[in-house]
């Protein structure tokens, strides 16, 4: 509803101004545009950053870029565009990191970058202060529900948007997590009068937080985790989250893209799309790096292939588990 939309742009120049951007200056995007599935640059220019900003701020110039752009076209377009704000999916901005480690660049007059859409690691957060020298605020959202979260400034936890929604983490029983603890996330728009959700089940897993130095008094989630279709299950059943070092495995071979799938509980599928082909012990090194990773009684299978392809939304998973209970 016009009522819902008009929330929706509070929060978004809530968390502009919260994290003091000087709205003057370039802000970009990279993201899904639809019907636009080639590795050609497509991109658009605009005078301004557009509702809601626009409605309540002079601001200075935006711009978009397909996400399907090849990478390193969308570096030459970053570094051509040269903003401060840049708007990406955080599996993209790894891919860019990995570029301009591998090539030295920079990006000219950036000074942040917000993601959106997927999970943010605290490895990723760190690889975006060292290779960019900026850092990384998050936003937590879905399409049906709108804002949940906002990262809190100067912190890496998130403010739960209490104004707008009912957040509660819950146990395997249904009874609320305590600070600290990891459980279901399970949410009640409170102004979703078109479609009212009550106590709606998403299938993410947070972590609750303390509160906040901040001193905004809004409740807290020190991390979001993910979706459990991104667990792990091990051969007991339990599930675990999966962690393959993505740094390392970088190191190890020439990785352009990566994905894991679990088919079953003994096998994991380790996807990868190269930048030219395994040389030298690379493989073997690669594959004793991902079996050290898996618990007992799991195995590694390779496949090569030439691309990754991200869902009609513009989103990539780095791990999927396709195991039915």
């Amino acid at each position: 509803t016009e009522r819902a939309s008009r929330l929706w742009g509070a929060i978004t120049l809530r968390d502009h101004i919260w994290h003091r951007r000087e709205l003057w200056r370039k802000f970009v995007a990279i993201r899904k545009i639809k019907g636009h599935d080639t590795r050609d640059r497509r991109s658009s220019s605009f005078n301004s950053w557009q509702s809601p900003v626009s409605d309540v701020f002079h601001s200075g110039p935006g711009a978009m870029l397909s996400i399907n752009t090849g990478l390193e076209e969308q570096l030459k377009w970053l570094q051509e565009e040269q903003p401060a704000y840049l708007l990406c999916y955080p599996t993209n901005l790894q891919a860019l990191i990995d570029l301009c480690r591998q090539n030295g660049a920079r990006i000219p007059g950036l000074l942040q970058v917000r993601t959106m859409a997927e999970i943010v690691s605290p490895e990723l957060r760190a690889q975006c202060r060292e290779v960019l020298g900026v850092e990384i605020a998050d936003m937590y959202s879905s399409q049906e529900c709108g804002y949940f979260a906002l990262q809190c400034p100067g912190q890496d936890h998130y403010l739960v948007q209490a104004e707008s929604v009912l957040l509660e983490v819950l146990d395997e029983a249904g009874a609320p997590c305590g600070i600290g603890e990891t459980g279901r996330v399970v949410v009640t728009p409170l102004w979703s009068f078109a479609m009212p959700l009550l106590r709606y089940e998403i299938g993410d897993y947070a972590t609750v937080g303390a509160p906040s130095p901040c001193g905004r008094g809004l409740p807290v989630l020190e991390r979001i985790l993910g979706r459990v279709r991104n667990m792990l299950v091990q051969p007991d059943g339990q599930r675990t989250w999966p962690a393959f070092g993505t740094r390392t495995l970088l190191t190890l071979a020439p990785i352009r893209q990566f994905q894991f799938v679990q088919h079953d509980r003994t096998t994991v599928e380790a996807r990868f799309a190269l930048r030219r082909p395994f040389e030298g012990d690379e493989e073997q090194r690669l594959l004793e790096h991902l079996r050290q990773k898996l618990p007992v009684g799991m195995q590694v299978r390779l496949s090569l292939v030439d691309e990754i392809p991200r869902s009609a939304g513009g989103k990539y998973e780095d791990f999927v588990c396709r195991v039915r209970e």
